[in-house]
């Protein structure tokens, strides 16, 4: 194996022999063609440098080194120590070299003041290139001091394509052998761009006639010099300035006219291309005018607006204002002008004055208006209620306006006098919260608006009596809504799950294998070790119709029979339809007897309505059947005492309603 040797001119190096010998002295060997240049300790005076040459080391254990001192490039070469070890010849071979530095470091294109010029968008190198030293050296590319690149030796390429973010940022090229300090050469990269031109603000401004308005020009260019024109509507040439490096240019509009009404347009221009940005202003000139856009008012505070009114060139005209919330008509108010101002008071304010108030000025050819937004804050608004149930789970739910926001919701359980807030964990209760719309009423006009949704999914419990108190707080007052508990016992029948099927809502599933409600939001789940087994039916609300007069099919369970209601209310009815999907289609209960072949069964024929109100068979035959195999039924808000008479075949039976 051959070493490879650096020293520096003029100074020493010594080359050690691996190899011991007493018997047979090391005999060295060197440049020119490996002449003989010592034997032993001996060194050969025939030889011009000899005086430089020198043996050094423990001849008595037979170490023999060379040590060559003020080390010249006629000294560079092969040299070889040979010796005999054991009885056998044996040679070690030196190269030495005198060190060079590298030199002569550039970056390929890069003018004489260390620019490199680019083209935006297209590929560039950069290509930095040594005179290379001895040993050879190492080469790295930087980028604002962040290595991106390591090669050599002689030269190395980086190419990328520049963007404008780029522009002057610095390439430094090095190059080192380790044996001194590196060398290195910085250049500066310069980004051919066209000018990238933006006009403050919106692309659309509305600007009061006579008013001051000024637009603003932002200029990025990678130029000193950047010509800057403005255009008012694509054709008229405003104002024309010289900028310099990235700049402001400002044009300045004084009493602005509506005749000023128009596209504005910026136009910059530099050596490498063109660039510019539009913007649209409105002078606006009012007829009607009120300067709020929106108001916030406190329940029983007085609104007051005042609407500015500028006839002008109209010689008849009157003022009215009219009151509208969601598109909703909800009312119109007079009016009387004062010293062109027409003023709308309401004192007393609540919610149902919420809602946008139009001033309106009306002539003979045409109408102005310009309107306010009023919201008026206050306690929440309780708009319906509603009580369900899905397999021994009661959900209970409240719909609220609400503004501001909603606070605290507490639930309560109110028995014989006495009020008790409930743990909702405790009871294995899972509340939501959601956004839903509602309907609220404003002066006679029934208005929807975004609401709130307060509700509770609660396991069948011995909550059956008494009633359920939901209260919904916000930072004024408590609003409550209470439902009626009685006779849940009879309305709900506890059913096995024998599928052990998950059961799933909008907000909520049900897992019966752990006896869970887990919520959509994993931070509301509730445990329920204590709940029921769920059964694999559910009920299905298929929607809502309008009738005082209704009547239900269901072909799954009873054919081609009818069911009539043949109470009329004096209102409309609210219809809902709950449908459990596993009923049977072999029961014939009116028939059935101990004896017969179809024996009545303890889960036979009474229909079930999941809310507050429900079905009640009269007849001995009938006591004591329980409330499964449903197939349909349907609840009647608001109605007393009607009777609901079913047939099959030659019997009949009468069904009552209670409402509770």
């Amino acid at each position: 194996m051959t070493d490879i040797l650096y020293v520096k001119k003029g100074s020493a190096i010594t080359l050690e022999c691996p190899f011991h010998s007493v018997a047979i002295p090391v005999q060295w060997r060197g440049p020119t063609n490996l002449t003989v240049i010592s034997d032993g300790n001996n060194i050969k005076e025939t030889l011009q440098h000899f005086y430089r040459l020198t043996i050094t080391g423990q001849y008595e254990i037979g170490e023999y080194n060379l040590q060559v001192m003020g080390f010249n490039a006629a000294d560079q070469g092969l040299y070889r120590c040979n010796s005999m070890v054991n009885g056998f010849a044996v040679q070690k071979d030196f190269i030495v070299h005198l060190f060079k530095k590298p030199a002569d470091i550039f970056i390929e294109n890069a003018t004489s003041e260390g620019i490199l010029v680019v083209l935006e968008g297209n590929e560039a190198t950069v290509a930095c290139f040594v005179k290379s030293g001895m040993p050879k050296e190492e080469m790295i590319l930087y980028q604002n001091r962040q290595k991106i690149i390591t090669g050599g030796p002689g030269f190395i390429m980086y190419t990328f394509t520049p963007l404008r973010s780029d522009h002057l940022k610095n390439f430094t090229c090095t190059a080192n052998n380790n044996f001194s300090s590196k060398i290195e050469t910085t250049i500066q990269i310069f980004v051919k761009a066209s000018p990238r031109v933006r006009i403050q603000g919106r692309k659309n401004v509305k600007v009061s006639e006579g008013t001051n308005y000024n637009l603003t020009c932002l200029v990025n260019s990678t130029t000193e010099k950047n010509n800057v024109t403005w255009v008012f509507n694509e054709n008229k040439e405003i104002k024309r300035f010289d900028r310099f490096n990235n700049s402001v240019t400002i044009l300045r509009i004084s009493r602005i006219h509506r005749t000023n009404t128009g596209y504005y347009k910026c136009q910059v221009e530099n050596d490498f291309g063109f660039g510019d940005d539009c913007v649209k202003v409105n002078v606006t000139y009012f007829h009607v005018q009120i300067k709020e856009k929106r108001m916030a008012l406190k329940t029983s505070e007085t609104i007051v607006i005042n609407c500015s009114i500028n006839p002008k060139e109209y010689d008849d005209w009157i003022v009215s204002w009219k009151h509208v919330w969601n598109g909703v008509f909800i009312r119109s108010f007079p009016s009387v002008v004062k010293n062109k101002t027409s003023t709308l008071e309401l004192p007393h304010c609540d919610y149902k004055d919420t809602g946008e108030y139009i001033c309106t000025l009306k002539t003979q050819d045409a109408e102005f208006y310009d309107t306010v937004f009023v919201s008026i804050l206050g306690p929440p608004i309780a708009a319906n209620k509603n009580m369900s149930s899905i397999h021994n789970r009661l959900i209970f739910s409240v719909n609220l306006y609400v503004n501001p926001p909603i606070s605290k919701v507490i639930w309560m359980h109110e028995s014989e006098n006495k009020t008790k807030i409930m743990n909702l964990k405790a009871v294995n209760a899972v509340q939501m919260i959601s956004n839903t719309s509602v309907t609220i009423e404003s002066y006679g006009k029934y208005v929807s608006v975004l609401g709130i949704m307060v509700k509770l999914v609660l396991a069948y419990s011995n909550l059956d009596h008494g009633y359920l108190v939901c209260q919904v707080r916000n930072s004024f007052a408590p609003a409550e809504e209470s439902f009626e508990l009685m006779h849940l016992t009879q309305i709900f029948t506890k059913e096995t799950n024998s599928s052990r099927q998950e059961i799933e809502g909008n907000d909520f599933k049900i897992d019966p294998t752990s006896n869970t409600i887990e919520m959509a939001n994993p931070d509301e789940s509730v445990s329920n070790d204590e709940l029921e087994n769920i059964s694999d039916r559910s009920y299905e609300d298929v929607g809502s119709v309008n009738s005082s007069s209704v009547q239900m099919i269901d072909p799954t369970v009873i054919r081609d029979e009818q069911y009539y209601e043949p109470y009329n209310a004096d209102t409309p009815t609210d219809v809902k339809v709950y449908e459990i999907l596993s009923s049977k289609k072999d029961k014939t209960h009116d028939n059935c007897d101990e004896a017969s072949s179809s024996p009545c069964s303890e889960d036979s024929d009474l229909y079930i309505i999941p809310i507050r109100d429900y079905l009640e068979l009269e007849g001995d035959e009938m006591q004591g059947h329980t409330v499964k195999d449903i197939g349909r039924a349907r609840y009647f808000d608001d109605f007393d005492g009607g009777i609901i008479f079913k047939s099959k075949g030659d019997s009949s039976r009468e069904i009552k309603r209670r409402t509770f």
